[in-house]
């Protein structure tokens, strides 16, 4: 089967501070979180927002400085059908694990979480609801199709490790 995961770059500029010049553990911990659901949207195979993260453990591992880049990646462990009471939604808790690691595959941050594929968590559909995701082959790139233009990749060669 085809591996469910994401990867790419994650810049702590100065708004994710904490003090003398480090990353809040807290900005960390939500980009983590924020990989874990996008993981999860692409489970449910649908665009985003239909699945809410349940569960997560976040391990700091290493300070970040501020304008540092970082990868982040995350990946499906295991995905399992909800039993329960018969909903016009299916739903599939999804397993996640992710991490941040520099170009060296240094560990600063990993994270396990528990997400639920399928949930929406608003009772009107809108606008937002009717995005879907696009996939940009030959960048290796995922973008919201309200963007007018498929984002260009910088600041980071995950192929060659090296920041670009």
């Amino acid at each position: 089967s085809t591996e469910k995961a994401l990867r790419g770059p994650v810049y702590f500029s100065s708004a994710s501070e904490s003090h003398r010049g480090l990353c809040h553990g807290g900005a960390m911990t939500s980009a983590l979180d924020d990989a874990l659901g996008h993981v999860c949207f692409l489970t449910a195979g649908r665009g985003p927002w239909t699945g809410a993260t349940v569960q997560l453990n976040c391990k700091l591992c290493k300070p970040v400085g501020i304008g540092q880049v970082l990868k982040i990646e995350a990946r499906v462990k295991e995905q399992v059908k909800i039993q329960g009471k018969v909903t016009q939604q299916e739903k599939t808790k999804v397993f996640i694990e992710a991490s941040l690691s520099d170009e060296n595959g240094v560990i600063y941050a990993t994270m396990e979480g528990v997400s639920i594929a399928g949930v929406n968590l608003q009772k009107e559909e809108t606008e937002l609801d009717l995005r879907q995701w696009r996939f940009d082959d030959d960048h290796r790139i995922m973008y919201d199709s309200t963007w007018s233009a498929c984002p260009q990749p910088r600041g980071w060669d995950f192929f060659k490790g090296q920041p670009s």
